[in-house]
């Protein structure tokens, strides 16, 4: 679970810092949770471009935040379940049944893994599962 939690800080700081600085390309270290969670995000309109490629010590994912009509991110910070509000501010990511993710997170872009893969808050609510935070984009 370690190695999760050190990829995911790693690809929303990257994600963070690609926003912020409007660099046009950003990267991370390649991941299978990473990649994951990239073409999650790309199926849903916020990434518009992912390929791997080999560095000399290992795999990068190289992304592309997809902007809107007036060249802005359609996206302006991603959170990690460490700093989220309403009691879920500890190191490790809980358990949220749907409930508690509706009450929590009802404007927010939520990202979940359920037993059933990846999902939003919403569609895991549509569905009654709950699942572990992944990721708040505001």
């Amino acid at each position: 679970m370690a190695f999760v939690n050190n990829s995911l800080n790693a690809l929303v700081s990257s994600l963070n810092n690609t926003i912020l600085y409007s660099r046009p390309v950003g990267s991370v270290v390649y991941s299978n949770f990473n990649f994951k969670i990239l073409l999650f995000l790309a199926a849903r309109g916020y990434i518009s471009f992912i390929k791997i490629f080999s560095s000399g010590s290992g795999n990068l994912i190289k992304f592309k935040v997809k902007k809107n009509e007036t060249g802005l991110p359609v996206f302006h910070k991603v959170l990690c379940p460490s700093v989220l509000r309403g009691g879920l501010q500890t190191k490790h990511v809980k358990f949220c049944s749907y409930k508690k993710l509706l009450s929590l997170f009802s404007s927010e872009f939520v990202i979940v893994s359920t037993n059933r893969g990846l999902m939003t808050s919403m569609e895991a609510a549509r569905l009654s599962i709950g699942g572990f935070i992944v990721l708040v984009i505001k």
